[in-house]
């Protein structure tokens, strides 16, 4: 036991490796918080700290590490400038990285002797005071820095939570501005004993990825091989299903036909097992990762989803503000090749669709702040892919009561704001009742102000009472209808 504080405490898990890890000393219930804390370690900014005749010197000689070396820079600068804190300095050494003798630590520690390398050249102040006394720690830090930092910060016991795509807690929203606070809640019941575990920041939406896509970015950004429950139970990989090719036809570029991609006659689906065999629900079809083209192809989508993903800094998905009108057009394109190849239940369609709804809705709220209403037709044809991802994430192997919460709750937020906007007592309702599904996500982990924004959606359909509600007549249902029948005659025709 390395740590004990209130209702937690931190112990090896693996002796061979020295890995530690965070257990419940109590029982945690759903909304508990578990731990709150400040951080040990605030990472420098570089830019200012390695300031030369060329400012973009760091960014030219890193560009390619997507910013960890940057990281491991900054965790340096700040660790020396805590030469006289024996307290902080010993809690930061004592976390965990991977050993040189494992191959994700050889990588590790190749990138750490390079920014060591940076920081010798341009490296000011503290800094080289540090690296003369002791380089080895200097060399440490960065390697631990890498490997535990959250959102860019260092916490004595935070920092010890291990990652699992099947979480049984949640980092919430910190509270002020300034605040680098951060803490800890159960997003399901936890039993004295049990690990706690969280998702990395890191992986963000990939979680709700397929395992091998979950576990090519962890090693690249965390330098582990994800052994978690949801990995490694050898089940279907429900992220990743597809329409079998034995039970419904393609055309020469292997698309499906819409019927199939949108689910208006019964599908057959085929999900990946660990091992890589690939077999048909209904038909039996069997065939592997490695030979199936269908398969093939839609691997070759995943990439390519999964680059404009991380590459345009959507990783959060959510704030991807600075999108060009070609990039959209781009988005489109990937989002409906990635459904007719895969169809509407595989992880990259429902993650492009959903990158697709947050900027649609992010129009709707552009809208309203002039005083216009958000236009009609997109808002139902929003609804649609909102209620399209909604099933998605139910549908997933991750226990966690919130857990399609955390994906959705901003652009369920988004579609019931922008109902309550259209003014009728029905569509106030129906807002209403969106919002009802992440009341209590946001309530317990999100900011006060969200949670007052989703109080003042729920109390909308009140305001003109329930005989005024059931009086009056409901566009947005009719016109709800008439999208659908119009999407339909659109794809038969």
């Amino acid at each position: 036991k390395i740590i004990m504080t209130a209702g937690v405490e931190v112990k090896v898990v693996d002796e061979s490796t020295g890995l530690l890890g965070l257990f419940a000393t109590k029982c945690f219930s759903f909304g508990d918080e578990i731990v709150s804390e400040a951080p040990i370690l605030v990472a420098a900014d570089v830019n200012k700290a390695f300031a030369t005749q060329n400012n973009n010197n760091v960014k030219k000689s890193h560009s390619n590490t997507d910013n960890i070396i940057q990281g491991m820079l900054g965790a340096a600068t700040a660790f020396s400038l805590l030469l006289k804190d024996d307290v902080k300095r010993t809690a930061i050494l004592s976390l965990h990285h991977p050993t040189k003798d494992s191959s994700e630590g050889k990588v590790l520690i190749e990138e750490a002797k390079e920014a060591l390398a940076f920081c010798k050249k341009h490296g000011k102040g503290a800094l080289q005071s540090m690296l003369k006394q002791n380089e080895e720690d200097v060399l440490k830090v960065m390697q631990i820095y890498a490997y535990n930092a959250i959102d860019g910060f260092l916490y004595e016991t935070l920092s010890h939570v291990n990652h699992s795509c099947n979480p049984n807690s949640i980092r919430c929203a910190r509270v002020g501005a300034n605040s680098c606070n951060a803490t800890l809640r159960a997003v399901s019941n936890i039993s004295l004993g049990d690990p706690i575990t969280v998702s990395s920041s890191n992986l963000g939406i990939f979680v709700w990825s397929g395992r091998e896509t979950r576990r090519k970015l962890l090693l690249k950004s965390n330098y582990f091989v994800c052994q978690c429950s949801r990995c490694c139970n050898g089940d279907d990989d429900v992220a990743c299903c597809f329409p079998c090719p034995n039970c419904h036809k393609r055309d020469k570029k292997k698309r499906l036909e819409d019927s199939v991609i949108w689910e208006e006659s019964q599908v057959s689906y085929i999900y990946p097992h660990q091992d890589g065999t690939l077999q048909c629900t209904q038909c039996k079809y069997q065939s592997t990762t490695a030979t199936c083209p269908e398969f093939i192809l839609i691997e070759k989508i995943t990439d390519k989803v999964v680059g404009r993903l991380t590459s345009a800094g959507v990783n959060d998905i959510n704030n991807d503000n600075n999108i060009t009108a070609a990039q959209l057009e781009m988005d489109e394109q990937l989002y409906h090749v990635a459904a007719s190849l895969a169809g509407a239940r595989h992880w990259t369609t429902n993650l492009m669709l959903l990158s697709i709804l947050n900027r649609s809705i992010r129009s709707f709220d552009a809208a309203m702040m002039l005083g216009e209403l958000p236009p009609f037709e997109e808002l139902a044809e929003s609804i649609d892919s909102l209620e399209r991802i909604w099933k998605f994430a139910d549908e997933q192997s991750i226990i966690t009561p919130a857990a399609s919460s955390v994906l959705l709750h901003r652009p369920t937020l988004g579609v019931a704001r922008s109902l309550v906007a259209l003014g009728d007592a029905k569509s106030r309702k129906y807002g209403s009742e969106w919002a009802q599904r992440i009341a209590l996500y946001v309530r317990t982990f999100e900011s006060e102000d969200l949670g007052k924004v989703i109080a003042r959606v729920l109390s909308q359909p009140d305001q003109q009472g329930e005989e005024d509600a059931n009086m009056e007549e409901s566009t947005m249902e009719q016109h709800l209808e008439e999208d659908a029948y119009n999407k339909k005659k659109a794809r038969r025709d």
